[in-house]
């Protein structure tokens, strides 16, 4: 989960069909058709359609969690992987495998496992991204707060072709004369930057809790967003020296308020959703690090969408489409846990910095997505995959409402 501890998700998840963290989006290689952007009406999910529902045919209803999603490959040939969180028991840790399907394949196959019999950290998020005719993924594992303990949340990237090698980075950086460590991972989100094959930028999003370590007489915490660049040679082994080198920047931090998710558009446009610790309401909020306008506010309500009341909404994941146009809406996509299914959607004009209010889909297609989001361009137009909370193990593909 983003906004818990995996295995305390996993005491209260026993007999449920799906209870897990998620991701956000992914991003397709360079010299394939974008992951976003488009018509934004998307396509229908019909018997006619290239994409279907995905199936992970070991999944064991009651020991297994789904954590992330990711799109990568291309619009023609689709590659969705799967982050699985396997209980072992409550002193033993968990087993996570990887698992994917590049269509026509609708069969999830795992192709790596993660034995963390031996450690109490939890991975909670994942992505991934095309380069150089390769699969990326990207890992955020939650940091340690207890001293002697205490550790940075840290990111493991590696390509599915190979993910016996790979790579961690710790996620610590400054912000003035502070410097501060994440210890946690709400949610990751990867942008494709671009730049040659040796070189190229990918930007991870980060939403999650934060220590002051040092430089001031008074060090805070709480959650705060950042940006981990990362510049990656695509013709190296990811294990090689140099071959992945990362700078952490920091965004903003909200010591008071609780970010649970974090979505990153094609076009570098930054949406994280914020529950105001104050007053409760419900804000999605909007920045381009790269512009360098500041950060601004879609929509702040009282209103939680999904249950259709009034409180803080549980928000587990989130994608972000660019519009068309530059003077079109970008479209935000957030999906709850099993209790709330269905999509919540969001616009927003960054030329005119104005949003609309969050509402849920009416998109009957929609209506048990649950806990992960992805999105990609495919033949079928802009499309959505998220995890069925009717039943175990399946992914859905939809028509982006």
């Amino acid at each position: 989960m983003k906004t818990q501890s995996y295995l305390a998700v996993f005491a209260t998840c026993l007999a449920l069909t799906a209870c897990g963290g998620g991701s956000s989006g992914g991003s397709s290689d360079n010299d394939q058709p974008d992951n976003t952007g488009g018509d934004n009406t998307g396509g229908d999910n019909t018997s006619g359609s290239s994409t279907g529902t995905l199936s992970d045919g070991t999944w064991s209803a009651g020991q297994d969690a789904i954590i992330g999603l990711g799109f990568a490959g291309s619009q023609s040939a689709p590659e969705i992987s799967v982050l699985k969180g396997t209980l072992q028991g409550p002193e033993t840790g968990d087993l996570y495998t990887m698992l994917s399907a590049t269509y026509p394949t609708t069969d999830l196959a795992a192709y790596h496992t993660i034995d963390m019999q031996n450690d109490i950290l939890d991975f909670e998020d994942m992505e991934t991204f095309s380069l150089n005719g390769l699969t990326y993924t990207v890992m955020c594992k939650e940091g340690y707060s207890t001293v002697p303990y205490d550790r940075p949340t840290l990111l493991r990237i590696f390509t599915n072709e190979d993910p016996t090698a790979f790579v961690d980075i710790d996620v610590a950086g400054t912000n003035g004369p502070i410097n501060y460590e994440m210890r946690g991972c709400n949610s990751i989100a990867v942008r494709n930057a671009g730049g040659d094959t040796d070189s190229t930028s990918i930007l991870v999003y980060m939403a999650g809790y934060s220590m002051e370590i040092s430089g001031s007489s008074t060090l805070m915490s709480g959650d705060r967003i950042v940006e981990v660049e990362l510049t990656v040679d695509g013709n190296a082994d990811v294990d090689a020296a140099g071959a992945v080198t990362a700078s952490v920047n920091n965004i903003q931090e909200y010591f008071a308020d609780n970010l649970s998710t974090v979505a990153v558009t094609e076009e570098g446009d930054v949406y994280f959703s914020r529950v105001r610790g104050s007053n409760n309401q419900n804000c999605l909020m909007h920045v381009n690090p790269e512009s360098g306008a500041g950060i601004a506010v879609v929509e702040c309500t009282e209103d939680d969408a999904f249950a259709v009341d009034i409180g803080p909404m549980r928000i587990l994941d989130m994608v972000a489409v660019d519009g068309a146009t530059a003077t079109d809406f970008d479209k935000i996509y957030m999906v709850s846990n099993f209790d709330y299914p269905g999509i919540v959607v969001s616009e927003y004009r960054t030329d005119l910095q104005q949003g609309l209010g969050m509402e849920l889909s009416a998109n009957a297609d929609t209506d048990t997505c649950s806990d992960v989001l992805t999105v990609g361009t495919t033949d079928d137009g802009v499309t959505l995959w998220c995890y069925d909370s009717t039943d175990s193990g399946k992914i859905l593909a939809v028509g982006a409402p």
